[in-house]
């Protein structure tokens, strides 16, 4: 047996110290002597006097209570606690008898006393006897806390406030109450420009037009402000901006996420259901049960039912090889993590593993929320697409029914006078019946004589006449099938796919699982094997035993190359496919020739292995009739029905030429009949068929249930639950327990999310932690009354935000004060209005809008604005393409954008919209230059300004200052004031002055959107010069794209706090950390490193091939593995009872003085070899690419957080000024993580990667529009810096300096980047050692992405140091795919020789410059490969690779403070599991934080209520890495 076996079973004990503690103990404990215990007198004071102080009402650690059975029965984080009758065997007895490190209770806590040997003799005697705890001393479930969060909301009348006649509603008098107890004044209101664009922009979230500005300005209605919110809340547009605010929290998109991240299509209904509902003022609590458990309902409708669809936005993992279980299960935890913050507002995640450290929140407890959902499935329904078609349908179906009335009359008519014919025609029917039976079918083999493959795959002969495939297995085929009649009399040809055990799974096709696909059959007759194309014979149909899903066997006779027959999950059988031909051969000869083609074009192997060719002779019994008319002529006409003689009528009638002309009418018709305006759509539906038992999953792991069943219930903190059948709880019951009025979280909760909306920020701060660790409201009467008034108001969600809007509160001006700076820092007193940017949807929006492009319509599919290709081809292998809506789609509200979670918009990311991974409450607005560039440049952004300055052109006066305050009103409401106006007037005479002596430059900029209307003055015959520059002037109001788009549309939309990022309370800051968050930081400790170049390798390389020589692997070569080894292992494709051991065919050498062992094919880098840390002893928790990405980038295997280069932004800032902190470059094709890996999760986005090209424009949005100067445009950013100072000093936000720092930034980033990736400046001996100029080997079936791929990938690691040079932090350099579960042998050596050199000369360079020792560079993969070979089928020179091995992989280091010359830990001989130092990612990760000067312990980050970190589980410092 290999050694490893001995390591692995103390590798268990060594890590779970606890357990084998446990172990001993319980072998030592002996059985009590049974004995009568009354449970009252003798076992209940114990736990009183001893236990419940730790594990009772108030508190329960661990999880475990032990003053109420029912919890005592589920027990605790650990597990049961006791087994009746099973003293030895209880959780119970173990702890209450363990050493004194491992005792409950502890024998160091003061007020409580260790248990005696007669106590303990007492609960051992009481488990043996049953442990019988009566229903008397049951006790009560309910937990006692005193957080204010748990408490019942309580009614209190308004306070009494000396302003009165400030308030407008109670909410001023709980607002103004605090300020006058502070001494301090509200805010005057704000003047009725600012009140009309705040209430569009916050309850439509579009901007108003200057008639409706004016209209509102100049009504003096005492209720004008009233009236202009009832008609914004009628408004249609409401329910899109605050239906997008809960699609956030539903985690709405339209794609799966994980690898493959496959479209959803139908995703998009249930945002219109959202939509529908939030305009017709749908009653939250309404609201509330339709999306929990509208399924569950009486008699629930097709809409009820779409409602669930919001907890069907959860992820789905299509990646090959995953368990679905764990994803199944992934997806509970996640609907359960979003139900406690939407609803209830607390971090009900935190108890997955464990007991909530905070909160009353057992582990037990989220188990039985989790059984809510256990049993609710994803399944799919019908629905209607929408109410317009609804009503479309039934009026056309009216018109097609009365048509059909008209046609059938007919049909009656002619029936009538056809019967008298019918018994003649039924005698002759009868006559060729009997004529068909002489001559009846016979199935009959063919000769075949000869299988040609044109993909070269070898065709054998067996007995039986079939022919088996061998040899070559190419991923397209054509078979030529020559075979032999004895007759001509063939109605039909039979094609038969046959198993064998030769071929992968059995067959009959040569892929790895036997399917097969054949894409089309043609089939030929003839008098000799000379057969052309005018021997083709025509096959009418085709039938066969099995068809899969998608592939019927009539896509094989259609013509279309894309559809063809297959046989999916009915793999490893015997299948036929029957041809019928459309009239019998006409072939006189002695021997009938046939030929068929299979051509079989789906690629990837999906050819057939074996096939047998037969044919059917003879005269069809049925007479060319069909059954059923058959059976009524063979039927006695005395005992026909009235049904048949029907039938047979209705059939004579249809052989008629008048009969068939007008039943074929009556068929085209019927085809016509409109079809219902439905969709299939993904819903949860419950399961009542064999029900799942919840159990608790220890450490939250699903392959590890504990304990007995869970009943479905709730947490025991607040009201019980009372559920309808209180044997079995549902869904519907949870929803009823969240929206009962004794439940004091959902209303606060509710009424917290709409004020945030509205202020920027909830009366709680901390959204989704209502708990311990959360903030308390800053108003909690406020908070009370607001909730009771929403129950009050019937849960209405416009009312509520009536009462809101129509506050003094809302009202006020949003100016900063300067004398309440240090009193009142963010505002928390509300004595003014807040100031926060607009979503990302609605900036974009805002623009169109202004512009007169955007499109009002509502609903709908998901659209697809204009976009750059390379940011879709980030996909997964690019399997995504992304085609630009045309039309008004193109023009689309943001919200209906295409949403893919690995490759989102670009546009909605950079303005801080979620991922759309988890729920999101709020979101965490940030400033940064990538902002700046996308308002400047973006495609969107320009078109906007293009079109808002025909606008001017064509709607305003012809004055250049009626035409510039027109750009104003429509862009912010109110009109410039004069600096304003005199800074847009230089702006405009500097670029006419410019435009003049650059008429191609203008007609470039305009584009599509040049004014045609222009008034006769300014296009008549003038001066030569004069018209000129009127035509100039005209030209350059027409270039306002970028000019005033910039200025208008950048300066004008920034200076009034809608562009630049602001947080929700506009800390008052003027620091440079506030302005510019990347500023350097302070390190905890002296670093080692400035910067990381972090080299990962997608797809995970293979460590057996490239770095771990395993001679006794090779030696095993071919032997299969101990069943004990594989048992409880999980492979994503290797057939556990077939697999064997694969050695490596590379050859290793010893480099450098070190001596360090790596593969032949790493040449370059075995020659700095003494720099190099090679880690052998990896291992990672993850199985599957995207979440094993996740883990190595993110440090957990989940969606939502930050990765390793937005940690060390955070945490460090960065040294450079003129790029971003954190820079991704890309090579190859799609990572399976795709955008996902470099995204800045719950830390601000100005952390997030910033994806450099390494050719073209080096970022996104870097490079202005066609035809504007950068002196022009330097000329926009004065005005801009300028219109920001002068707002500042207006309202003295600090949020304005960190505006103008990004603008600025953004500005220098369009100089620098440009010359970072020029490398012309290189020495040609430098562009040699990276092999800049390298050709990328031809490879069929390349994984490495592309044949660019060596050039690309050379360039990006010189680009990475020019990067690092410049001070930039952290450079991801993201190489997919290494992926190699077959042809390892040709593709590894090309991925090697495409990252061995350029790697090696990157250390080598930084070196030589002395970068090396602050520079640390990492290469690594998420996982390694299995020691068992992956044979898909063939020979292993064509097919072999290896699977996913998450238990051992190996990692590269250099420079940075690294120890090279060093080979740290050890694998067993086959390279299955670490033998010596095992390191796990998070001691990786760790470590690496260290070198930075970072302790991995207090780099944290406060989100959802808790601190969370890069090592958020696990991770420990690993000091003999370290220099």
């Amino acid at each position: 047996m290999c050694t490893h076996h001995a390591w692995k079973g103390w590798f268990v004990l060594l890590k779970f110290p606890a357990s084998f503690l446990a172990i001993a103990v319980l072998v030592a404990i002996p059985p009590a002597r049974a004995e009568e215990i009354d449970f009252v007198r003798d076992v209940q004071p114990i736990f009183q006097a001893h236990c419940v102080s730790c594990h009772g009402a108030s508190d329960q650690q661990g999880g475990l209570r032990l003053d109420y059975r029912d919890s005592v029965l589920l027990g605790g984080d650990s597990g049961p606690t006791y087994v009746a009758g099973d003293s030895a065997g209880s959780t119970l007895i173990t702890r209450v008898t363990a050493d004194e490190d491992e005792r409950m209770p502890p024998p160091y806590e003061e007020d409580v006393q260790p248990l005696t040997e007669a106590q303990i003799e007492t609960l051992r005697k009481w488990i043996d006897a049953g442990a019988n705890w009566p229903d008397a001393a049951r006790g009560t479930g309910h937990i006692e806390s005193d957080h204010w969060a748990y408490q019942p909301i309580v009614r209190g009348a308004p306070p009494a406030v000396k302003n009165r006649d400030w308030v407008r509603s109670p909410i001023d008098a709980y607002v103004l109450a605090r300020l006058e107890a502070e001494g301090i004044e509200p805010s005057p209101e704000a003047d009725r420009y600012t009140l009309i664009k705040r209430l569009y922009y916050d309850l439509v979230g579009l901007p108003p037009t200057p008639g409706e500005v004016d209209a509102f300005v100049n009504d003096a209605a005492d209720d004008a402000y009233e009236q202009l919110v009832d008609r914004l809340l009628k408004s249609p547009h409401f329910g899109e901006r605050w239906g997008r605010h809960w699609m956030d929290k539903a985690r709405y998109a339209d794609s799966d996420g994980y690898e493959k991240d496959r479209p959803r299509p139908n995703a998009w209904r249930y945002r219109d259901w959202v939509i529908e509902a939030v305009n017709r003022d749908m009653p939250f609590d309404q609201f509330t049960i339709e999306q929990m458990a509208g399924d569950l309902l009486p008699d629930a409708t097709p809409m009820q039912q779409l409602a669930t669809a919001f907890h069907r936005q959860t992820l789905t993992n299509t990646e090959g090889g995953t368990d679905q279980e764990e994803f199944r299960v992934a997806a509970i935890v996640d609907r359960i993590a979003t139900t406690g913050s939407v609803w209830l507002g607390l971090t009900v995640a935190c108890a997955q593993c464990h007991t909530h450290k905070y909160d009353k929140i057992t582990q037990n407890e989220y188990y039985q929320l989790f059984a809510f959902f256990n049993n609710g499935d994803e399944s799919e329904t019908q629905v209607p697409v929408s109410e317009e078609a609804v009503a479309k349908y039934e009026v056309q179906l009216a018109e097609h029914h009365a048509t059909s009335e008209t046609l059938q009359t007919k049909l009656r008519k002619l029936r009538d006078e056809l019967a008298p014919q019918l018994a003649a025609w039924e005698a002759e029917a009868q006559h060729s019946l009997a004529e068909a039976a002489k001559n009846p079918p016979e199935l009959i083999p063919l000769d075949v004589v000869n299988v040609n493959s044109s993909g070269g795959a070898t065709f054998e002969r067996l007995d039986d006449g079939s022919y088996l495939a061998s040899g070559n297995n190419p991923d397209r085929d054509t078979l030529t099938v020559l075979a032999k009649s004895p007759t001509s009399d063939i109605s039909s040809l039979r094609l038969e796919t046959l198993s064998h055990a030769s071929l992968p799974a059995n067959g009959p096709g040569r892929v790895a699982h036997g399917n097969f696909v054949l894409n089309e059959l043609t089939a030929f007759a003839g008098p000799s094997e000379e057969l052309g194309e005018e021997h083709q014979v025509t096959l009418a149909s085709a039938t066969a035993d099995h068809s899969q899903g998608g592939y019927d066997v009539a896509g094989a006779i259609d013509g279309e190359a894309k559809t063809g027959w297959a046989v999916g999950k009915e793999y490893g059988k015997d299948h036929w496919a029957e041809f019928t031909l459309s009239a019998p051969l006409a072939v006189e000869a002695e021997t009938v020739w046939i030929k068929l083609q299979l051509e079989q074009n789906h690629g990837r192997q999906h050819t057939i292995g074996r096939i047998r060719l037969l044919a059917n002779t003879g005269d069809d019994p049925n007479a060319g009739m069909p059954e059923n008319i058959v059976a009524v002529l063979r039927t006695e006409a005395d005992n026909r029905t009235d049904e048949q003689r029907q039938q047979l009528l209705d059939y004579f009638v249809s052989t008629k030429p008048q009969g068939a002309k007008l039943l074929a009418r009556i068929a085209a018709h019927n085809k016509k009949k409109p079809e219902p305006p439905t969709m299939q759509v993904r819903v949860i539906a419950h399961r009542n068929e064999d029900p799942r038992t919840t159990r608790l999953l220890r450490r939250g792991d699903f392959l590890q249930p504990q304990g007995d069943g869970i009943v479905p219930d709730t947490l025991a903190v607040l009201h019980p639950l009372e559920a309808r059948d209180p044997a079995n709880p549902n869904r519907l019951d949870l929803a009823y327990w969240l929206v009962d009025g004794r439940n004091p979280l959902t209303p606060r909760v509710a009424v917290n999310q709409v004020w945030s909306h509205l202020f920027g920020e909830g009366l709680v701060e901390t959204m989704d932690d209502f708990g311990i660790r959360g903030e308390e409201p800053t108003h909690p009467k406020l908070l009370d009354w607001l909730a009771l008034e929403f129950i009050d108001l019937g849960w209405s969600r416009k009312a509520m935000i009536r009462r809101i809007v129509t506050s003094a509160t809302y009202r006020q001006s949003s100016q900063h004060r300067l004398e309440l700076a240090e009193v009142d820092p963010r505002n928390k007193l509300l004595y003014r209005q807040n100031r926060f940017r607009v979503e990302a949807e609605i900036v974009r929006d805002l623009h169109l809008s202004a512009s007169g492009l955007l499109s009002e319509k509502i609903g709908g599919p998901s659209v697809f604005p204009p976009m750059t290709s390379d940011i879709a081809s980030l996909s997964y292998a690019g399997n995504f393409k992304w085609e630009d809506s045309k039309g008004e789609e193109r023009y689309r509200r943001a919200m209906y954008t295409f949403f893919k979670r690995t490759a989102p918009h670009p546009n909605l990311i950079t303005f801080d919209c979620p991922d759309s991974n988890t729920t999101c409450v709020q979101r965490q607005p940030s400033n940064t230059p990538l902002q700046a560039l996308t308002t400047l440049n973006n495609i969107v952004f320009v078109e906007a300004s293009q079109a808002m300055a025909r606008r001017a052109l064509t709607e305003a006066t012809p004055e250049d200052d009626d035409r510039l305050t027109f750009i104003f009103r429509h862009c912010v409401a109110r009109e410039p004031n004069e600096a304003e106006l005199a800074d847009a007037t230089e702006l405009l005479n500097t670029a006419r002055q410019w435009y003049t002596e650059h008429q191609d430059a203008a007609t470039e900029l305009v584009g599509e959107y040049a004014a045609s209307d222009i008034s006769v003055d300014e296009n008549a015959p003038m001066h030569p010069f004069d018209e000129q520059v009127r035509r100039t002037r005209r030209e350059f109001f027409n270039t306002t794209a970028s000019g005033l788009g910039m200025a208008a549309l950048g300066s004008m939309l920034a200076a009034d706090g809608l562009l630049g990022p602001g947080t929700a309370h506009g800390a008052e800051s003027t620091s440079a950390a506030a302005a510019d968050p990347l500023t350097p930081k302070p390190t905890h400790f002296a670093p080692k490193a400035k910067s990381c170049i972090f080299i990962f390798m997608a797809g995970a390389a293979s460590q057996l091939d490239l770095f771990d020589p395993k001679p006794k692997l090779n030696e095993l070569n071919g032997q299969k593995l101990p069943e004990s080894m594989t048992e409880n292992v999980r492979f994503a494709f290797i057939q556990k009872e077939t697999a064997t051991l694969l050695g490596s065919n590379q050859k290793f050498k010893k480099f450098g003085q070190c001596g360090m062992e790596l593969s032949e094919l790493l040449p370059h880098l075995g020659s700095v070899a003494d720099d190099l840390l090679l880690v052998r002893s990896m291992h990672s928790d993850q199985f599957n690419h995207h979440p094993g990405q996740l883990l190595m980038q993110c440090g957990r295997g989940v969606f939502g957080l930050p990765s390793m280069g937005s940690w060390l932004t955070y945490g460090l800032g960065s040294e450079s000024r003129n790029l971003p902190g954190y820079v991704v470059l890309t090579a190859g094709r799609g990572s399976s993580g795709g955008t996902t890996l470099w995204q800045s999760g719950f830390l601000p986005s100005v952390h997030a990667g910033v994806r450099f090209r390494n050719q073209g424009e080096a970022v996104l949005n870097l490079q202005n529009p066609p035809g504007l100067p950068p002196e022009l445009q330097r000329k926009g950013l004065d005005v801009l810096r300028r219109s920001n100072e002068r707002r500042y000093d207006a309202v003295h936000d600090p949020e304005i300096a960190s505006r103008i720092a990004s603008y600025e930034l953004a500005y220098r980033m369009q100089a620098s980047a440009p010359e970072l990736i020029d490398l012309s400046g290189e020495t040609q001996q430098t562009l040699d050692a990276y092999g800049i100029d390298r050709k990328t080997p031809e490879l069929q079936g390349n994984r490495g992405g592309g044949g660019d791929q060596w050039p690309s990938f050379s360039t990006n690691c010189l680009l990475a140091r020019r990067l690092v040079e410049r001070g930039v932090r952290f450079v991801n350099l993201i190489h997919a795919s290494w992926d190699h579960h077959s042809n390892l042998d040709q593709q590894l050596p090309v991925n090697a020789g495409m990252a061995d050199q350029p790697v090696a000369a990157l250390i080598k360079d930084l070196k030589q410059r002395g970068l090396l020792d602050e520079t640390l560079v990492v290469m690594a993969s998420e996982f390694g490969r299995t020691p068992l070979g992956e044979n898909r089928g063939g020979s292993r020179e064509v097919n072999t690779g290896r699977d996913h091995h998450p238990f051992a992989f190996s990692l590269l280091m250099a420079g940075g403070g690294i120890k090279g010359g060093q080979v740290y830990g050890e694998t067993d001989e086959i390279g299955w599991s670490p033998v010596v130092d095992p390191v796990h990612i998070n001691d990786f990760h760790a470590t690496i934080l260290h070198l930075f000067g970072l302790d991995h312990l207090k780099l944290t980050y406060r989100f959802q209520g808790r601190d969370y970190r890069l090592t958020d589980l696990a991770g420990e410092v690993i000091p003999r890495w370290i220099a």
